[in-house]
């Protein structure tokens, strides 16, 4: 069995504290980063509660930047970004905190560049295949029916 470094207290400290200033972290992250480190999880849960007090980790904080990021920059759809927030164990009231903050129009159209895209990238197909694909890969993208059905009547970019 491959044995660990275990760092001190002072060294875990000081390494956490920089990872966490360089963005954003989620807690879940954060313990699991202090546990590849060494250390035991009670000691971890000590820890990060210091590192809440000292404002190096935030949750409301790095919900709406997680959203933000994530919908500006990857075109996540909100069905996608919730679902990562909550395979991080942030909890629902900083998910639709986060999700308040999303610009409608920007969301919608990101979602009809994504769909210009896809819609140029697919062969010549009859039209039937070329819809279907298409809201698969914007379900798939984290856009819901609703999402989809307010530009379907558009036509794309």
């Amino acid at each position: 069995m491959e044995s660990r470094k275990k760092y001190s207290a002072e060294e875990n400290r000081q390494y956490i504290e920089k990872w966490c200033a360089r963005r954003e972290r989620a807690p879940l992250e954060v313990e699991r980063k202090l546990r590849s480190r060494g250390m035991d999880s009670d000691e971890a849960e000590c820890f990060i509660e210091g590192l809440k007090e000292r404002g190096f980790i935030d949750i409301d904080r790095f919900a709406r930047a997680f959203t933000r990021d994530k919908y500006r920059f990857n075109k996540w759809g909100i069905k996608k970004i919730e679902a990562a927030l909550r395979r991080l164990h942030i909890p629902y009231q900083y998910i639709e905190a986060a999700r308040e903050d999303i610009d409608a129009d920007e969301y919608l159209e990101n979602l009809r560049t994504l769909q210009a895209a896809k819609l140029m990238r697919l062969d010549d197909e009859s039209a039937w295949h070329r819809n279907g694909k298409v809201l698969k890969y914007l379900y798939d993208r984290g856009y819901t029916a609703e999402d989809i059905a307010r530009i379907g009547g558009e036509e794309p970019h």
